[in-house]
């Protein structure tokens, strides 16, 4: 009976760890993985070009207030909320806009190594971009970080730049200021 009981247990762990690796196999090569993945473009001519650009910003009144860092901005624009349709294509990767989701600032980090303290890899663990004018603080896609939930009609937007004493932990209290800078609506010339 020991020797039945065993043999069960065992078939149930093997389709266990079967089911678990089929399951990772579709997830890593795309197959099942979410159809909807929201997205941001990697730069200002990306997102003309797949048309979810909205307006860039000009980043103005940069304030150091720690010199032991280089301010990590590179460029910063809006765009419309969208996701990626992987269903119909696999891995080529369709933009599909959302007019239900908000419209999202995007900063294109300065490139970094490793060793840089702003590189993605310890984004919001131990630096964050907070808005001022509600501590939105973001997220990550790619070397970008991407901002939703801020109101962005104002022609200046006032940001700062904060490392954290403790990882994940956005109080004031925890929160060194880095930099401060302003987002301004530029003006096409075209």
């Amino acid at each position: 009976m020991k020797t039945i009981r065993f043999i069960i247990v065992a078939l149930l762990i093997l389709l266990a760890g079967s089911i678990i690796c089929i399951l990772l196999f579709f997830l890593i090569y795309g197959e099942i993985a979410d159809p909807h993945s929201y997205s941001a473009s990697q730069n200002v001519k990306e997102s003309k070009k797949i048309g979810v650009f909205i307006q860039e910003y000009k980043i103005d009144n940069i304030q150091v207030i720690d010199t032991n860092y280089m301010f990590p901005m590179e460029s910063a624009w809006m765009e419309k909320g969208w996701y990626q349709d992987l269903t119909k294509s696999g891995k080529n990767r369709i933009p599909i806009i959302d007019s239900t989701a908000r419209s999202k600032i995007v900063f294109e980090l300065k490139k970094a190594s490793k060793k840089d303290f702003f590189h993605t890899n310890n984004y919001l663990n131990r630096w964050v971009i907070q808005c001022q004018l509600n501590s939105s603080s973001g997220g990550l896609w790619g070397n970008e970080v991407v901002l939703t939930g801020i109101t962005y009609n104002q022609d200046t937007i006032p940001f700062v730049i904060n490392k954290l004493q403790k990882p994940y932990d956005y109080s004031k209290e925890n929160a060194i200021p880095l930099f401060t800078f302003d987002l301004l609506r530029k003006v096409d010339e075209d």
